[in-house]
């Protein structure tokens, strides 16, 4: 599905995203907090050049995380917890990446 996104915003922040060897869980740091998601599906969009997850963080909020190697890009996309219920999307830049 293709979506128009109206609001547009930027800011700077310094994020990590650890992804574990068995790709069953993501781990997200920034300077003031660290979450966990769990991954509950994950597959190559083959099409779009991307790998796609099903994630459930660990207070329970579900999204969908895209991984964009070839445009250097983390997306997470995921709905308002408002009665409005709006599909949002954060688009993080690549900045490294590195395998243990």
């Amino acid at each position: 599905a293709t979506g128009k996104y109206d609001k547009c915003t930027g800011n700077d922040e310094s994020s990590l995203f650890k992804l574990n060897g068995e790709q069953t869980m993501f781990h997200h740091t920034t300077e003031k907090i660290s979450s966990d998601y769990y991954v509950t599906k994950h597959e190559y969009d083959k099409d779009n050049d991307v790998y796609t997850y099903d994630v459930k963080s660990d207070v329970g909020n579900t999204y969908f995380f895209i991984v964009d190697t070839k445009n250097n890009q983390f997306r997470i996309v995921g709905n308002n917890k408002s009665s409005d219920n709006k599909t949002y999307m954060h688009v993080y830049t690549i900045k490294q990446s590195w395998t243990d």
